[in-house]
């Protein structure tokens, strides 16, 4: 007799769950499809719009898509589709079952689904292979589950802690009414991804912002531009109140407030002049390096860089705009040059930030 069973799945439509997602960073744009470069509008800071399909980690809103890296959502870490009750077989000790092609060794803790039974032996399944295993192996029970679909990435963890799987969303799995989820041949507890967030230290990020701070600036300084103006725009050292963490059930983001201020070589202030950036390339190449250095140092979802000039006639700083850039384009390789960085990020600078037109900046740093 052949040892076949066949379980049928019947994944139902996903039902209908009220999502939505809300911008976190100050503006953040609307495109055509997931990681596109046509931009079909913008939603600032706060706008939320319900989310009509999700993509990895792009969501469909009205009008486009939008980069979940910069918008606050909820979404439940499983969908239900349906519900079914099967008979299990749970194996106490290793036992060596006989199959249709031999034998194959199957270890304590693992779970055979039930096909049929004889007075002292189950014909079931174990990871897709069919199986007789002897009734004293084991205990056989009778259990209902829930079959979902995994909405976000987690890790299936065994009981004992000694072994994990890791699992991308769209996988369905059968979770029983005690939580233990049934995959591959076992049951298994569920870890979200962000449920043992490593430890982030703020002061040391700072630390490390303000060491790329002092180098950049010392490079400004000692410049043919800064050298013939008699002055430089310096990037003010970064204090706790400038650097603010958001956190989410979906990662920690990070905004940036970045002051600049006139300075003469001398080491004076200038007070009596609104400070303008003077070469354009140069700042985002910097900011880059900032992005970077958050995302390697516990940043995973976005970094906003809000850029601020000392205004006299206010006698502080004012915002100038913003540049936002995203966990998972980083990851992906999307920031690896100027251009993409410029394509992939989201951002809105006054154009009175600059203080040279764009042919003249790109010849100064072009060495002309």
């Amino acid at each position: 007799m052949r040892l076949l069973m066949q379980l049928f799945l019947l994944l139902l439509p996903l039902s209908a769950v009220s999502q939505e997602f809300t911008v976190l960073t100050d503006a953040t744009s609307l495109r055509t499809l997931p990681d596109r470069e046509e931009i079909v509008g913008t939603l600032s800071k706060g706008y939320s719009q319900p989310l009509l399909a999700k993509f990895e980690f792009w969501a469909k809103g009205e009008n486009g898509w939008v980069n979940l890296d910069f918008a606050d959502y909820f979404q439940p870490l499983f969908l239900k589709t349906g519900e079914l009750t099967l008979k299990i077989f749970r194996v106490e000790s290793g036992v060596t079952a006989d199959t249709d092609n031999g034998t194959v060794y199957i270890p304590a803790d693992s779970v055979i689904i039930v096909a049929k039974e004889g007075k002292d032996y189950v014909v079931g399944s174990f990871k897709g292979q069919g199986v007789k295993v002897s009734k004293s192996f084991g205990n056989e029970e009778e259990k209902t589950f829930d079959v979902s679909v995994l909405t976000s990435p987690v890790t299936l963890v065994s009981d004992y802690g000694y072994e994990s799987i890791s699992l991308k969303a769209g996988i369905p799995l059968l979770i029983a009414d005690d939580g233990e989820v049934l995959y591959n041949g076992a049951f298994w507890t569920v870890r979200r991804e962000n449920d043992s967030e490593s430890y982030f230290d703020k002061e040391q990020l700072i630390s490390t912002l303000n060491h790329l701070i002092d180098i950049y600036n010392s490079a400004k300084f000692s410049s043919p531009i800064a050298e013939r103006l008699g002055y430089y725009v310096k990037t003010m050292p970064l204090t706790d109140e400038d650097v603010s963490l958001i956190n989410t059930a979906s990662g920690r983001g990070i905004i940036i407030r970045l002051k600049h201020r006139f300075f003469m070589n001398d080491g004076k202030p200038i007070n009596d002049r609104k400070t303008r950036l003077i070469l354009k390339k140069s700042n985002f190449d910097f900011w880059l390096k900032l992005a970077k250095s958050c995302f390697d140092n516990g940043i995973n979802k976005f970094v906003e860089i809000e850029v601020y000039r000392y205004d006299p006639d206010k006698e502080g700083y004012d915002k100038q705009g913003f540049v936002a850039v995203s966990y998972h384009l980083y990851k992906a390789g999307k920031y690896d040059n100027y251009d993409d960085f410029l394509k992939y990020s989201d951002s809105d600078l006054n154009d009175d930030l600059w203080f040279f037109a764009d042919e003249v900046y790109e010849r100064i740093e072009d060495g002309n």
